[in-house]
C-alpha cells in the first residue's frame, strides 16, 4: 500500500486568510524583493562574465518566466503558504518540509540582514555623515521592520508598494536618460559589442547562469503571501506575477546591459561596481538623478529586508512542525491558584480514598478539583 502524502499541521487558525492584500500590493512585496538585485547583480556579472553580463540576465528571463507560471500555481493549490516547502512536506514528508523551511528560513535571516546593510551603505553615499554609525542604524531599520509587520501585514505591504514604485519609476527615469542621450538606431550596436572579443564555453556558461539567476531571485515571496491574499486567489496571484513579469522584464535586462556596456571602467572597479545604476543616472543625466537613484536603493534594498521577514514569518508559523501551542497569556494570581486548585484535588483523593478500591469517589473528588479550578480561572460557574 502506498504510504499516504504528510500533512502539515493546520493549527488554530493560523492558515485562515485575512483577506487584505491585493495584486498591486502583492507585487509590492515580490518586487521589492526581486527588482533590489538589479543595483548590485550588474556589478557581480561584469566581474565573473565581462560584457556577456546583459546577455546571461537576457537569456535568464526566459527561465524567470517559466519558473513564474510554475509559482502561481504552487501558491493558488497551496493557501497556507510555504511554498515548495510546503510541496515537499505533503508529497514526502512533514520532516522534510520543514527541513526546507530550516533551510528558506537562515536564508530570509541572511537576506534581510545584508540587504538592510546594503541599503544603509547606499544612503551613506547620499549622507556620508552617517557611514560610522552603519551598523547600528541597520539594527535600529531592522527592528523597525518587525515592528510593522508586527502591527500588520497589509500596513508594511502598503510601506513596500511605496518604495517598490519609487524604485521602478526610478529605472524608467535612468532608461529614459540614457536614451535621450543614445540614438535608438544605435542600440542594435550594442549586442553587438556584448560578443565582440568574448566566447562561450560551458564553465562561463554555468557562471554566467548562476550569477544572473540572482537578479530574478525572490520569487518565493509570492507563495508566503497566500495565506493574506484576499479572494478569490488564483485570479490575485495571476495579476500580481503578471506585473511583475512586466516590471522585471522591462527594467532588470535593459539597465544591466546599458550599465555595463557603457560604463565599462566603473563596472571593472571593485567599489565603484556596486553603484553602476546611480553612476549610470548621474553621468547621463545630472546629480539631482544620481542621488535619487541612490536614495532609491536604498529603499528598495530595505524593503527587500521587509520582504524576507514577511517569508520568515510565513514560513516559521505555516511549515515548521509546531513544538510548542500557542500560549495565552494567563494572569499570574490565576495561574497560582490553577495549581493550587490541581493539587487541592489530588490531596483530598489522596487522603479520602484510594484509587484502585474506590475509584467511583475519587473520579468525584477529582472532577470537583478541576471545576474549582476552572471557576477560579475563568470565573464562570456553569449552572446545571
Amino acid at each position: 500500500m502506498a504510504q499516504a502524502a504528510s500533512r502539515l499541521p493546520e493549527g488554530d487558525g493560523q492558515h485562515q486568510s485575512v483577506g487584505q492584500l491585493g495584486p498591486l500590493l502583492c507585487w509590492a512585496v515580490v518586487f521589492a524583493d526581486i527588482g533590489s538585485s538589479i543595483y548590485y547583480v550588474p556589478g557581480i556579472l561584469y566581474g565573473r562574465v565581462g560584457n556577456l553580463a546583459g546577455f546571461f540576465v537576457l537569456l535568464t528571463m526566459s527561465v524567470f518566466v517559466l519558473l513564474t507560471l510554475k509559482y502561481a500555481e504552487v501558491s493558488a493549490r497551496f493557501p497556507e503558504g510555504g511554498g515548495v516547502v510546503t510541496v515537499a512536506a505533503q508529497a514526502i514528508n512533514s520532516w522534510v518540509g520543514a527541513l526546507g523551511g530550516m533551510f528558506i528560513l537562515v536564508s530570509y535571516f541572511l537576506t534581510a540582514a545584508i540587504s538592510c546593510l546594503s541599503a544603509v551603505q547606499y544612503f551613506s553615499v547620499v549622507l556620508p555623515t552617517i557611514y560610522p554609525f552603519i551598523l547600528e542604524i541597520t539594527i535600529s531599520v531592522l527592528l523597525l521592520l518587525g515592528l510593522l509587520n508586527w502591527i500588520g501585514i497589509s500596513e508594511s505591504a502598503k510601506v513596500s508598494l511605496v518604495g517598490a514604485l519609487i524604485a521602478f519609476v526610478s529605472d524608467l527615469a535612468v532608461i529614459w536618460t540614457v536614451f535621450t542621450h543614445i540614438p535608438i538606431s544605435e542600440f542594435p550596436s550594442l549586442f553587438a559589442r556584448m560578443f565582440a572579443h568574448a566566447s562561450l564555453t560551458p564553465s562561463s556558461i554555468l557562471v554566467g547562469f548562476a550569477g544572473s539567476f540572482l537578479a530574478f531571485s525572490g520569487l518565493e515571496s509570492i507563495s508566503q503571501l497566500s495565506p493574506s491574499m484576499k479572494a478569490p486567489r488564483k485570479k490575485i496571484i495571476s495579476i500580481a506575477l503578471l506585473l511583475v513579469v512586466i516590471t522585471i522584464g522591462v527594467t532588470s535586462p535593459l539597465l544591466t546591459i546599458l550599465a555595463t556596456l557603457l560604463q565599462q571602467d566603473a563596472a571593472a572597479d571593485p567599489v565603484l561596481a556596486t553603484q553602476l545604476l546611480s553612476l549610470l543616472g548621474g553621468h547621463w543625466g545630472n546629480l539631482v538623478l544620481q542621488t535619487e537613484v541612490a536614495i532609491s536603493a536604498s529603499l528598495i534594498l530595505a524593503f527587500a529586508s521587509n520582504t524576507a521577514l514577511i517569508g520568515a514569518y510565513h514560513v516559521f508559523y505555516g511549515v515548521l512542525p509546531r513544538i510548542y501551542p500557542e500560549a495565552q497569556p494567563v494572569p499570574r494570581d490565576t495561574a497560582l491558584v490553577d495549581r493550587v486548585g490541581d493539587g487541592h484535588s489530588h490531596c483530598c483523593a489522596a487522603a479520602c480514598a484510594r484509587r484502585d478500591q474506590y475509584p467511583g469517589r475519587y473520579v468525584r473528588i477529582r472532577a470537583a478539583g478541576s471545576l474549582y479550578r476552572d471557576v477560579c480561572r475563568t470565573g464562570y460557574y456553569p449552572v446545571p
